[in-house]
């Protein structure tokens, strides 16, 4: 069934006036106008008299057919060609002049394209009638004003109705000049240059668009910014009626082009190629309507073969079209090639995939151009030659000649300049607005306050709180009054003496306007008993019904009065204080922290679940709470924590993140795509905690595991754009503290800065010994600059990168500059790429099968590749495994990468620890301490050297070491190892305190209360040593060589056992 109804629509053109015309022989003429379409004439007007004041009335209608199959005029004729208006003017006819001559005024050209774009049946435009050569219309002044005529366009129905419109696309190519052209080039004007191209036309066609007679320009003849494309067919057009109306636009940025030659290291050699050397320019504009079976086709090819071959090559017309002049001679120079035949065949490979990224119209840049080879091109493109097959006046040269001069492509670094544009993009863009909606119907989200509470109760409550308001100020009041007289002659009180301060109370309060506003205070909460209790809204029938309604609420208000007052004055209920928990949702946290990394899950449990009680309506408690059931391996608890997230937030972005990453790995993945791709659309408040680039990385991963490469390949692009981007700002920052600083450092020190805590304590610890830093294999490319790298770059055709990447070599010796030009231009270059930034978040997520994907894709990244951060993040991933052969390889090779990496050795020392080899442990924490800079995580350092020492009998150090972690984190583990390093020193007294912060901190540690019956001991207080005694055993303390200690000093003693 055809996608049309009609086999053919009539497209009606009306010329209808002509102003300000300009005749040959004075300013009355006679004129008409001739309408053509596609190099054929569709009719004349008639002939019209006029003068500059009056206009010429043509009046005059044609049409043509535009048919919806294979027709003479198609749908894509109407969107890539013209009509052609010529305006001529007819000659008074002189004595003995037998036939009427005639002269052209001028020619414009109309756009049909809005005929296919809008779903109009009718477009009037007014145009500029452009002067053709030798026209008096070239004479006009500005004064006299432009030349106009006026069109009119219309339809019976639209060609193209909205779901039409929506089902097909428009494909515009627009080519416009080729730069650094071989050097055989500089000579000679009468060659073709010509560029093709194949575009689809239905599901089994495809048409060859060829782009010809290129024009040689010198260097002297500059490109304008802005550039007119021209039609690419209206035959008979001259001048400016070649030229697309409106067509003027500017070309994109170096930063904004997709092609071979777009990073910024080419931009100099971008600059002087285009404006100090020749060039072929065209600057044509071709359109094709894409049907929805071609755009369909054109996705599909896209998507299979990614690089649409574009080919350029030079021919000499045959000698019967280009004219020799007498006598001239054949350039000695000129290359061996006969009347028509076909050199320097070159090809472009242009990567058409951005096209098929979200919401992305367009394509442009300066693309390479390389030799043709048949073989190669059915190899990258999976086609053949286009235009050897739409070239049947020429044939194309397969010899060693032609393969020759093509090389000439190579040694000169030849470049296209290509836009290709859509009209409406393939995949469209889901905007925030429809991703926020999707992400509410996958997860509702919670209401963000409670409901107000309402009702009789509710109402008489307030007018309670409003009484005992009123009351305590009226009562401070009385105080103020007669407070000192009252306590200066408390047992001499009459009566007399009471009724007088009441008078003079009153007095006070109406005198200075306070009894007025606690009348006010009390207005609401009676009018709101009135509306509650007795539900009355309406005015009173009568006076009678009012005084009753009165009488009877100032009885109720009286009674309510003084049972507000009995509760006000009673001791009995008396509300208790309320006590203030002990400690934050932030300690909690670290508490619950410090449980996992000593493997205690039931206790960081409990921990996540009193933050939960202590306020679950925040959605960083249920994320932390996600992240722990993740640890232990309850993935159905943790999604369930994560939905929970972003049903109280829903633009949490980590919680939007590792919602989407649970949906994956239950293979819901409609779901996580959609929940990923919302994250992508927020801004990161806090881009410390999560870097912008985030959200994009991990959509790529996303789309790596479903094999959606194109995909991929856009996530990538824009996760390294926000990289450099935040590496750009960090740039500036840096430089405007340094700024800073210099500006300090001219004023006069006013003293010293003491040392750190790490220095400090590097002081109790052994010299790690050399400070020389080794540096790492490939060290070199860290001063490298970056540019957007993408996994599916990396897959481009060896043939294809090697011809740019050898043309770039063989002009090393010429990028010799001045001692000044050849400064290096400083560039931010990223401290990570994005897949380690990833990665190290995913790990502290405890996401480890993304963070593997992230990590492998570290090794493949040409910015990235093995360094001692890949290495510290891949061993992290290793122990969480408990695969610990390989952590401990991946270890020893982060530090050859950089023997001074605290986190390196921090990693190395836990390996150690949970291997049980205390020593080499030590060893490793003690080097980690002695580095001025800090490892990321320093608490679990503390606490596993402070035990270390604790266990091997270095008490003074292991006092020290859990000083410092309470210094970093005070928590109930560090001030406990704190109490016990001190009573084994026999400080029981800085025990006992440390003992009873540690209590203070988590009242159901075993350990602690066991210490603390030992400390009791020691101290002689019989009740509170039976009393820890009683609570360390009944809470499970286990520790068998504390309880004989403890046994041995009890029976030393003979108390603190209750047995006894």
């Amino acid at each position: 069934e055809n996608e049309h109804s009609r086999s053919s629509e009539s497209i009606h053109v009306t010329v209808l006036r002509a102003r300000r015309l300009k005749g040959v022989k004075g300013d009355v003429l006679t004129s008409y106008a001739k309408v053509e379409f596609d190099g054929k004439s569709l009719g004349d007007s008639a002939k019209v008299d006029s003068t500059a004041e009056v206009s010429a009335e043509y009046n005059f209608t044609t049409s043509f057919d535009c048919s919806f199959t294979d027709g003479h005029h198609t749908l894509d004729d109407v969107a890539s060609k013209p009509l052609l208006i010529t305006v001529t003017e007819v000659l008074p006819k002189e004595k003995k002049q037998k036939e009427e001559k005639s002269a052209v005024l001028g020619q414009c050209t109309v756009d049909l394209l809005p005929l296919l774009l809008q779903p109009e049946s009718e477009i009037t435009n007014t145009l500029i009638l452009h002067a053709v050569p030798g026209s008096p219309l070239e004479t006009v002044t500005p004064e006299f004003g432009k030349v106009e005529i006026d069109i009119k366009i219309s339809v019976n129905e639209p060609l193209l109705d909205g779901e039409q419109l929506t089902q097909s696309n428009l494909f515009t190519v627009r080519l416009g000049s080729a730069y650094s052209l071989p050097d055989s080039w500089s000579s000679g004007s009468h060659y073709n240059y010509i560029v093709g191209l194949p575009v689809p036309v239905t599901s089994e066609k495809q048409a060859t668009v060829i782009f010809q007679n290129g024009a040689l320009k010198s260097s002297a003849d500059k490109e304008p910014s802005k550039r007119s494309a021209k039609w690419y067919s209206v035959p008979n057009a001259v001048s400016a009626a070649q030229f697309i109306p409106n067509s003027q636009k500017e070309r994109v940025s170096f930063e904004e082009e997709k092609g071979d030659f777009s990073g910024k290291e080419f931009r100099d050699f971008r600059i002087e190629a285009e404006s100090e050397k020749n060039r072929i320019s065209w600057d044509v504009e071709k359109r094709c309507y894409l049907d929805p079976d071609a755009k369909a086709e054109f996705q599909n090819k896209i998507s299979q073969t990614r690089y649409w071959p574009v080919e350029v090559m030079r021919n000499v017309p045959s000698q019967s079209k280009v004219p020799t002049a007498a006598g001239s001679k054949k350039d000695k120079n000129a290359p061996a090639e006969d009347d028509g035949s076909i050199s320097f065949h070159g090809v472009v490979y242009v990567d058409l995939a951005p096209l098929l990224y979200p919401g992305v119209c367009s394509v442009a840049g300066a693309f390479a151009v390389h030799p043709f080879s048949e073989s190669e091109l059915k190899a990258v493109s999976k086609k053949g030659s286009a235009v050897k097959h739409a070239e049947s006046t020429a044939e194309v040269d397969g010899s060693q000649q032609t393969n020759t001069d093509s090389l000439a492509y190579t040694e000169s670094r030849s470049y296209l300049y290509l836009e290709f544009t859509l009209a409406r993009p393939f995949v469209p863009r889901r905007e925030p607005e429809e991703l926020a909606a999707m992400v509410r119907e996958y997860i509702p989200p919670r209401p963000a306050f409670k409901r107000a509470v309402g009702g009789a109760a509710k109402a008489v409550e307030d007018y309670h709180a409003q009484l005992a308001s009123v009351a305590s100020m009226v009562l401070d009041e009385f105080r103020e009054m007669f407070g000192e007289e009252i306590g200066d002659d408390a047992l001499n009180q009459t009566e007399a003496k009471r009724r007088e301060r009441k008078k003079q109370l009153m007095y006070q309060l109406n005198s200075s306007g306070k009894y007025f506003a606690f009348k006010e205070q009390l207005k609401h909460s009676v009018v709101k008993i009135v509306r509650e209790k007795y539900m009355k809204t309406t005015t009173f029938k009568s006076k009678d019904e009012l005084q009753a309604f009165l009488s009877d609420l100032y009885v109720y208000l009286i009674d309510e009065m003084h049972a507000a007052f009995g509760k006000l004055l009673s001791m009995e209920n008396e509300p208790q204080e309320v006590i203030e928990p002990m400690v934050d949702s932030l300690q909690l946290k670290r508490f619950a922290q410090e449980a996992e990394v000593n493997e205690e899950y039931k206790m960081a449990s409990k921990y996540y679940q009193e933050r939960l009680a202590m306020n679950e309506k925040d959605p960083e408690h249920w994320f932390d709470y996600g992240t722990f059931n993740l640890l232990v391996g309850d993935n159905s608890k943790a999604k369930e924590c994560f939905k929970e997230t972003v049903a109280i937030d829903q633009t949490y972005k980590e919680g939007l993140l590792m919602y989407g990453i649970m949906c994956t790995m239950d293979e819901c993945y409609t779901e996580a795509e959609t929940v990923l791709e919302r994250s992508t659309s927020l801004v990161e408040s806090s881009p410390d905690a999560t870097p912008q680039n985030l959200a994009w990385t991990i959509l790529a991963l996303f789309y790596d595991s479903q094999g959606n490469e194109i995909q991929a390949e856009h996530a990538y692009s824009q996760a390294n754009k926000l990289n450099i981007a935040a590496a750009v700002e960090a740039m500036v920052n840096s430089e405007a503290k340094e700024e800073e600083v210099k500006e300090v450092a001219e004023k006069p020190d006013p003293g010293s800065v003491a040392g750190t805590e790490q220095e400090q304590a590097a002081s109790l610890l052994p010299s790690t010994g050399s400070n020389t830093k080794p540096q790492p294999p490939d060290s070199a490319k860290s001063v490298s600059t970056v540019r957007g790298t993408t996994k599916a770059s990396t897959k481009k055709d060896p043939r294809i990168r090697s011809s740019t990447e050898n043309s770039v070599s063989s002009h090393d010796q010429d990028a010799k500059q001045k001692p000044s030009e050849a400064e290096p231009k400083v560039t931010a270059v990223p401290k990570q790429t994005i897949f380690l930034q990833a990665a190290q978040w995913l790990l502290r997520r405890k996401a480890l099968k993304f963070a593997e994907i992230s990590l492998s894709h570290e090794l493949l990244e040409p910015h990235g590749g093995p360094s001692a951060e890949y290495y510290i993040a891949l061993a992290q991933l290793q122990m969480m495994r408990r695969q610990l052969s390989g952590a401990k390889d991946s270890l020893e090779l982060a530090t050859s990468f950089d023997n001074e990496h605290p986190d390196a050795w921090a990693m190395m020392g836990h390996f150690h620890y949970v291997s049980g080899d205390y020593i080499s442990s030590k060893s490793c924490y003690e080097r980690t301490l002695a580095f001025v800079t800090d490892a990321a995580e320093m608490h679990s350092i503390y606490l596993r050297l402070a035990s270390i020492y604790l266990q091997q009998g270095e008490f003074q150090n292991a006092k020290r070491t859990y000083l410092l972690a309470c210094k970093h984190s005070p928590t109930c583990i560090s001030w406990l190892g704190v109490g016990i390093a001190c009573y084994r020193l026999n400080e029981i007294s800085e025990a006992e305190d440390a003992l009873a912060e540690a209590n203070i901190l988590n009242n159901t540690n075993s350990d602690v209360w066991a210490y603390l019956s030992l400390v009791c001991l020691n101290t002689g207080r019989k009740l509170e040593a039976e009393q820890a005694y009683k609570y360390a055993m009944k809470i499970g303390f286990d520790d068998e060589n504390v309880i004989e200690e403890i046994h041995s000093v009890q029976k030393k003693l003979g108390f603190g056992n209750p047995s006894y």
